[in-house]
């Protein structure tokens, strides 16, 4: 047999099961709600730039420039002195900007949250090139005089969580709408789970904690919730299974699909329409 333990640094519920696949939605779930992510925590004269994944983080670097204070002289020289300031912070955040963008070319990834003082983080975004201000998902304000680090990077994990709520949402609505239009999305367990057999989704969504019994063919897997003695696609055998989302959840993912386990609002939202739906490619 396999045995392999996959040691977590989240809590997740305490089940067993006892199968002919593996039950990876509880990991599938930790990737979704914990993926790694990048925070760049920046002041004009200071940075630090972390890795976060569930709830492990790791600093990759720490910035610190010389950069001249303000005076109180007025006139002319306190116009060239600031100029001579900004020239200074702006050589700061290029810095920044050079160690999130080789951080990036060295192991991508697809959030950047960014945490300070508002001139230094509106500066910074607006010096990202295109590909990393993209990835932007959020913004905090930070008190380095009072906060303590893991204080700032549990800000950064609580705009990470906000954001993955938005998106929920977003994704429910597009479902919703484009079911409903015909278009190229399906709401409900079996339209979705037919999708999934079919190899279409492109996108899987699953309402935290939903489960229904199915039957899978021992060919060629089509899954449905509707019992069949032979196969329809392949005239396989039919057999039960406890679980057919978690089932959906593995081939769809297997296929290349996104899979999305949704919560709050868009979890109601989901559930009102069975608890299940897609975004379909074709």
């Amino acid at each position: 047999g396999i045995w392999e333990v996959v040691s977590l640094d989240v809590m997740v519920p305490t089940s067993v099961s006892v199968d002919t696949t593996t039950h990876t939605s509880l990991l599938m779930q930790v990737l979704d709600e914990h993926p790694r992510f990048v925070v760049a925590v920046v002041q004009r004269d200071r940075a630090a730039i972390y890795t976060s994944e569930q709830r492990t983080a790791d600093k990759e670097a720490e910035i610190v420039s010389a950069v001249p204070g303000r005076h109180d002289q007025g006139g002319w020289a306190q116009a060239r002195f600031q100029r001579h300031i900004e020239f200074h912070v702006e050589r700061h955040l290029k810095k920044v900007v050079d160690e999130i963008e080789d951080l990036f070319y060295e192991r991508p990834f697809n959030r950047l949250v960014v945490g300070g003082s508002d001139e230094a983080v509106n500066e910074l975004i607006g010096m990202l090139p295109d590909p990393l201000s993209r990835r932007v998902v959020g913004t905090f304000p930070v008190d380095l005089k009072h906060q303590t680090e893991e204080e700032v990077l549990d800000q950064a994990r609580q705009v990470l969580r906000e954001e993955e709520r938005r998106s929920e949402e977003d994704l429910i609505k597009q479902i919703v709408s484009s079911a409903e239009s015909g278009g190229r999305g399906a709401a409900g367990i079996e339209p979705t789970i037919s999708a999934v057999s079919e190899g279409r989704v492109h996108v899987l969504a699953v309402a935290d904690g939903v489960t229904t019994g199915g039957v899978a063919c021992q060919r060629c897997d089509y899954l449905s919730t509707q019992e069949f003695a032979q196969c329809p696609v392949c005239g396989g055998d039919g057999e039960p299974i406890p679980d057919v989302i978690e089932r959906a959840m593995v081939k769809a993912y297997s296929t290349g699909a996104r899979v999305e386990i949704v919560f709050g609002e868009a979890r109601e939202w989901l559930l009102a329409r069975g608890g299940l739906g897609a975004v379909l490619r074709y």
